[in-house]
């Protein structure tokens, strides 16, 4: 999903979906710097979230976000559960929280 303004590109989400599963991974969700602050986020989310409840077969939304990301905040608004802990997930060997959703 793009989020546009005018002609410009100030946010996306990115989803995966395996074959033959129930549930989507939310990969990547980003709004550009300059754009913080605006709550495009949480729009983005919830735009992600409804356009995933709209496929029948999506039943859950699982992600990975850093045990030091804000958006943490954002996710648990939102019904987000933490579930597990990623030890040494990311390049500089921090741990990340993964979280699911049911729909």
């Amino acid at each position: 999903m793009v989020l546009e303004d005018g002609d410009q590109i100030v946010g996306y989400s990115l989803i995966t979906f395996r074959k033959n599963s129930d549930t989507a991974r939310l990969y990547s969700i980003c709004i550009d710097k300059k754009r913080h602050g605006e709550k495009l986020g949480t729009f983005l989310l919830l735009c992600t979230i409804d356009r995933l409840r709209s496929f029948n077969c999506i039943k859950s939304i699982t992600l990975e976000v850093s045990e030091n990301n804000k958006a943490i905040q954002l996710y648990t608004k939102f019904n987000f559960k933490k579930i597990t802990r990623l030890k040494h997930y990311y390049k500089d060997n921090s741990d990340a929280i993964k979280m699911k959703l049911i729909l």
